[in-house]
């Protein structure tokens, strides 16, 4: 590296070699001086890294508080952690989803007026979408987007109705391409556990055992009730999409709120079956959920495995490999205060996903 080389580097130079760099290595480039700083927020430099293909940085974010202010990543290459702030949006945060690079949540606002929002993170660019044509009932946000377009789906009720009845509840869809709400089909259940998107449908599995998956295809506007039922009670059951396959992990009990084991079963859609893909060593179990004193965790698809995390002090991650069956504690420092109602989303940051 000659100094006297780099030094002569014309200036318009620099933006198309920071360019190539991962997201989070970008960022931390900003501390060099101001105009570093300011380059991943400047639109030239965020068309002109659209235009170059690198390797995509890959993220696990954990909103960690109840009211989702206290925000970490956790970079699974690297095995390591650090702080995202996000206190660029207003206070109190619900229900939150991500793809595409972009986040959407719930807003209750200090005059208790509610919205739905959406955000970049990294570009720290939000905006409050129309408002809902119902009230918002809550139980079930989803998102899906792509390279030009998003659509939120989101679960609502008669506005300003005295006589609440689970027959009136709707579900309302936007679409980024035409900054409107519409209401679609209504769901049979009447809560979801865990959701997923694989191949542009949007898949929420239902509480009820016998009732299986519901799916909604984005670009047909339709809902269909997959009849998968599950033959267990399970104990934090969560949906989850890997490798295009999605899967359902959860502990299985014979009687409530005592948990046995974790297993992983698999979506046979053809069949409309649920597939026993593996079962959690029992040694791995006891590590991972009985002596961390939680009965409860959560999982999320990420790249090519499956991450669970439990509710201890501190919590504990474990990954799984569907394709190996290999499970796998992780050795990593995860935050150590965690509400009871924490989020993992599977995040892939980009800055040139606008809201």
């Amino acid at each position: 590296m000659d100094p006297q080389l780099w030094a002569n580097l014309p200036p318009d130079l620099y933006p198309r070699i920071l360019a190539h760099l991962p997201i989070r290595t970008l960022f931390r480039f900003r501390s060099v001086c101001k105009i570093w700083n300011t380059l991943p927020l400047n639109p030239t430099f965020i068309r002109l890294s659209a235009q170059i293909p690198t390797l995509k940085d890959s993220w696990l974010v954990m909103f960690s508080d109840n009211y989702y202010r206290t925000v970490s990543v956790f970079l699974p290459d690297q095995n390591k952690w650090f702080d995202f702030p996000i206190s660029f949006l207003p206070s109190e945060l619900y229900y939150v989803a991500g793809a595409g690079g972009l986040l959407c949540f719930h807003l209750t606002e200090a005059n208790g007026a509610s919205s739905m929002c959406v955000c970049n993170p990294l570009i720290k660019q939000w905006k409050k979408l129309p408002p809902l044509l119902c009230d918002f009932y809550g139980g079930l946000v989803g998102m899906v987007a792509d390279s030009l377009s998003y659509q939120i789906v989101v679960r609502t009720k008669p506005a300003r109705s005295d006589r609440f009845d689970f027959s009136n509840l709707k579900t309302e869809i936007y679409d980024s391409r035409t900054s409107c709400w519409r209401i679609s089909g209504i769901p049979e259940d009447d809560f979801t556990s865990g959701q997923a998107v694989s191949n542009g449908v949007l898949y929420f599995l239902t509480w009820e055992a016998r009732n299986g998956v519901y799916a909604y295809n984005m670009d047909q506007g339709l809902w269909e009730t997959i009849s998968a039922p599950r033959r267990h009670r399970f104990i934090s059951p969560c949906l989850v999409e890997c490798r295009g396959r999605l899967f359902m992990v959860g502990g299985f009990a014979k009687q409530q709120y005592k948990t046995l084991g974790i297993r992983v079963w698999e979506l046979q859609q053809d069949r409309s079956e649920w597939e026993l893909t593996d079962s959690m060593p029992s040694l791995l179990f006891d590590e991972f959920l009985t002596k961390s004193g939680s009965m409860y965790f959560i999982c999320v698809g990420h790249k090519q495995q499956i991450y669970l995390i439990n509710r201890g002090r501190p919590p504990r991650i474990l990954r799984f490999d569907p394709e190996t069956c290999l499970w796998q504690l992780v050795a990593t420092d995860a935050p150590d205060v965690l509400h009871e109602l924490f989020l993992l989303v599977s995040f892939t940051p980009t800055l040139n996903c606008l809201v």
